[in-house]
């Protein structure tokens, strides 16, 4: 895929080339002219967006068939006054003489379209910087150079012929003109998420029925909403969490975005009036005591909720669920509760097995779902939660129809 830089800027141009990125460059023409009723973020979004938008409408886009298209736009903001490129010399040296000795922000948007999966991501990256206190000979030398007019706040940091800036926290490539690090920190991301998709349909065809529809569910835990928003650009609806508060947090800044949420830690009796109903499906149903609890908050709240029952295998202590040939009497308990919707199993192997063991454990949670289904008449009791990063491929090849991926997605935990 043919990476497109829609920029005239050599800084960005530098930036990317020093990364070790190979890409083509084009130019657009669009009004830079801010809109004083938008913040600052939405400003300099706005620019970015209209030089993508004009991009794609021309006929240099044509051009090309497969491509990563980069578009960015950066700006200085103070005493919620924002600087842009300065229109004339006399508006350079005021932009200098505001910035003298005082702290500001840099914000630079960047936007990208993916010509093959059709997605636009965004966002805005913001660095503050400390100017020390410039005399009126200073500015005049600065100014007169000419270096000043392509650039937000009539400065740049890449230039040798000044010292203006006494402290910069955050990006420094940000101030310069674009943020780098957080770029392929976003393009790595992507890379993996991928991946696993075109992993789990190939898993999908080498089955020989072919009819399985497995659902990938992106594990989020200790990830942040940034993190989400990018993988849920790229389509993904289904996200887990493991820890009640956390996920509290995120379901309330994300509560605007449509993502189905799954909860697949081990739930306390105290947390779970804070899980019911806030989920679609809680995958980690471990004992007759959460079942109860669940039960009871459900009908205090009159909603439904949609479980599936944790099988334990194996002997560790930290792994915790119902005994595989106990779980048909827990069946027999629930199907009447109209609160409740039983929608399958899902297993946490013990760790250290090997793959015949893997498979096996795999194989019998398939069949007890299957005999659980026919006996008891349970429509909707289809779904296996089994298989994570590491063994995802042999769950899928032994019926899963739901893995549950995080860092082979969103990459180490810190």
């Amino acid at each position: 895929m043919q990476i497109i830089l829609v920029s005239a800027s050599p800084r960005r141009k530098k930036i990317l080339s020093e990364a070790g990125l190979f890409f083509h460059t084009e130019t657009v023409e669009i009004s830079e002219i801010i809109d004083e009723n938008l913040n600052w973020k939405d400003a300099v979004s706005q620019i970015a967006t209209d030089k993508l938008d004009a991009f794609l409408n021309s006929d240099k886009c044509m051009n090309y068939k497969e491509f990563l298209a980069i578009t960015a736009d950066t700006m200085v903001c103070i005493d919620e006054k924002i600087l842009g490129k300065p229109s004339s010399v006399d508006v350079a040296k005021e932009y200098l003489r505001l910035l003298s000795g005082r702290d500001h922000s840099v914000l630079t948007a960047v936007c990208l379209y993916n010509s093959e999966l059709k997605t636009r991501q965004s966002f805005v990256e913001e660095s503050k910087v400390t100017f020390k206190n410039l005399s009126d000979q200073e500015i005049e030398d600065y100014v007169a150079l000419g270096k000043c007019m392509d650039k937000a706040g009539a400065y740049g940091l890449q230039d040798e012929d000044h010292d203006f800036v006494v402290k910069v926290d955050g990006s420094l490539n940000n101030v310069i003109g674009f943020p780098i690090e957080r770029f392929l920190k976003i393009m790595n991301l992507q890379s993996r998420y991928l991946k696993i998709k075109n992993d789990i349909q190939s898993e999908i065809q080498n089955k020989s029925d072919n009819k399985l529809n497995t659902k990938l569910i992106a594990v989020s835990k200790k990830f942040s909403v940034e993190d989400i928003l990018k993988i849920y650009e790229l389509g993904q609806i289904d996200f887990a969490e493991n820890y009640v508060n956390e996920f509290l947090t995120k379901i309330e800044t994300l509560k605007n975005i449509p993502i189905k949420w799954h909860f697949i830690g081990h739930l306390q009796t105290n947390k779970v009036d804070k899980i019911v109903g806030h989920v679609d499906l809680i995958h980690s149903v471990d004992s007759e005591k959460i079942l109860n609890k669940i039960i009871t908050v459900c009908e205090k709240k009159q909603v439904y909720q949609k479980i599936l029952l944790q099988i334990k295998f194996g002997e560790e202590d930290t792994k915790s669920g119902f005994d595989i040939n106990e779980v048909e009497d827990i069946i027999k308990k629930i199907k009447s509760n109209k609160n409740i919707i039983p929608s399958g199993l899902m297993t946490v192997l013990p760790l250290g097995i090997n793959e015949e063991q893997k498979q096996a454990y795999f194989q019998q949670l398939h069949h007890k779902l299957i005999k659980i289904k026919d006996q008891h008449g349970l429509i909707g009791f289809s779904e296996l939660s089994m298989g994570m990063s590491d063994d995802f491929k042999l769950a899928i090849s032994e019926g899963s129809t739901m893995i549950r991926i995080g860092s082979a997605i969103f990459g180490a935990r810190s």
